[in-house]
This record gives C-alpha cells, sequence and structure tokens, in this order.
C-alpha cells in the first residue's frame, strides 16, 4: 500500500468514526435510536481495503489479532481476527457495541436483560438471532441491553464500534440456567 493510499484510508476511517460519533450524539448515545444511518456509515467503512492491516495493535479477549483503528473516548472503532471456528457465550461489554463483518460468517444473538441482580441471577430473552455475512452490522443498545454471543464456524474478520471503553469487569451469562458470573475483561 503506498504512502498516498494509506492518508486516504486513514482520513476514510477519521471521516467515518466523526460521523458515527455525531449520529450516536444526536441519538442520546443509543445507535439503535438511527440504525439506518448508523449502519449505513459503518457499511461504507467496510467498503475500505486492507482495514485488517491498519491502526494500533490492541489485546482481544476474543479475537486473535486486534487493532484500533479509531479512538476518541465515546467511540472506538477497532477490527478483530479469529480464523478458526469460536464461540463466544452471552456476555455484555458495559457500552453500546455493534459487530460488523468484514469477511466470513458470524451467527449473534442479542439479549435483553429481564432480570438482573447482583447475586448471580439474570433472566434474558432474545431479541434478534442474525447470521452475519460480509457487509452485515448488529447494535446491541447501551446497558443494560448490551448483551450479546457469537458464534462462527469459519473463523472471520470484523469491525467492532463501541460507545466508549468496555467494563473491566463483564457479565457471561449462563441462558439456560439463568445465572451470570463475573470476570475481568479487557
Amino acid at each position: 500500500m503506498t504512502q498516498s493510499t494509506q492518508s486516504t484510508q486513514a482520513e476514510a476511517i477519521r471521516s467515518c468514526g466523526r460521523e458515527l460519533r455525531e449520529i450516536v450524539d444526536g441519538a442520546d448515545g443509543d445507535p439503535t435510536r438511527a440504525l439506518p444511518e448508523f449502519v449505513a456509515v459503518v457499511q461504507r467503512l467496510l467498503d475500505q481495503k486492507d482495514l485488517l492491516d491498519v491502526g494500533m495493535p490492541r489485546h482481544g479477549v476474543h479475537v486473535s489479532k486486534s487493532r484500533v483503528l479509531f479512538y476518541e473516548p465515546e467511540l472506538i472503532i477497532f477490527s478483530g481476527s479469529h480464523h478458526v471456528p469460536w464461540t463466544v457465550e452471552a456476555h455484555n461489554h458495559g457500552a453500546w457495541v455493534a459487530t460488523a463483518l468484514y469477511a466470513g460468517t458470524i451467527t449473534q444473538q442479542s439479549y435483553r436483560s429481564v432480570h438482573q441482580d447482583d447475586g448471580g441471577v439474570a433472566r434474558l430473552e432474545v431479541v434478534e438471532d442474525m447470521e452475519l455475512q460480509p457487509g452485515d452490522v448488529c447494535v446491541c443498545p447501551p446497558p443494560p441491553h448490551d448483551i450479546h454471543a457469537l458464534t462462527s464456524s469459519t473463523g472471520s474478520d470484523m469491525l467492532v464500534i463501541a460507545g466508549g471503553t468496555f467494563s473491566d469487569l463483564r457479565r457471561y451469562y449462563h441462558v439456560d440456567s439463568g445465572t451470570y458470573e463475573e470476570r475481568l475483561g479487557a
């Protein structure tokens, strides 16, 4: 990639990041309130070539390779790759989160919290069960409904857009038993 191409790509990423932040700000911090506009900008970002090779490396909890593409305190965009089959049980992030598929296939279940207490009891209901193909975007609203589970039978490359920094302590849900446990995240 030439320096000119890198410069153009970096500006496209910054432009999309700023536009996403403005959309979310205009929707009172909830991208699901402006979903068509939000998804259109994310899909424009997904049209960029070589997104997996730009940005700063980061440690990802559920992916083997991750890079930060855009960072502002209110909005972060990073890439994530995992090239073997994988499953991540239902969990939260402490912020709204969008999954945008770059390559591969992912099944995502999004949940709404019906009841949670501090003693490890949680009842969730499925809001959406979606198979994401390249170009698809799935958005979880702000807490306490920022809960989702992911599965990929082939491996995948994705972008994750988050409404700020993820919580250090996350809840991992055992949907069938109606319980959760807290774990340190990253």
